[in-house]
């Protein structure tokens, strides 16, 4: 077989792409899970939070909303179908570090205990990483009673 007819038979058996409409799904999705970000960082804003605040507030609540739909299962189907939408913003970090952790349990079977194996549990960056958040915001705020 000469390399056209194999290109031919290449092209006949691969699948067909679907550019745009994975492009679309992705910019919904990403587009939506931003939306949901800026709506909260208003929402904050606008109930007297200062700024500096309130990006640190909803970076935080972000990550709570990956991790909680990670373990609910409900970010699994989400990736599955926006693709990189859904990875992009802070909750696919979320997803990343709460995913791991989930399949260590359901593997081990011992009710999320992490014993020995705490490099298995990546969880925990997450929650540290939020307190690190949490932290920063009341220092910068200068507000003292919130560290």
């Amino acid at each position: 077989m000469d390399s056209k007819k194999y290109n031919k038979l290449v092209k006949k058996r691969n699948p067909k792409s679907k550019i745009l409409s994975n492009l679309f799904r992705a910019f919904v999705v990403g587009g939506s899970i931003c939306v949901l970000a800026q709506l909260f960082f208003y929402l904050l804003k606008n109930n007297g939070i200062e700024v500096k605040e309130a990006y640190g507030y909803t970076t935080m609540f972000m990550i709570f909303v990956g991790c909680s739909l990670t373990s609910f299962g409900i970010y699994d189907k989400l990736g599955e179908f926006a693709g990189a939408g859904s990875i992009v913003p802070v909750t696919g970090f979320a997803n990343s570090v709460t995913s791991p952790a989930i399949e260590y349990k359901k593997r081990r079977h011992d009710n999320g205990h992490m014993r020995k194996d705490v490099h298995h549990c990546r969880t925990c960056n997450c929650y540290g990483y939020s307190y690190i958040g949490y932290r920063r915001t009341a220092m910068f705020s200068g507000n003292r009673r919130l560290i």
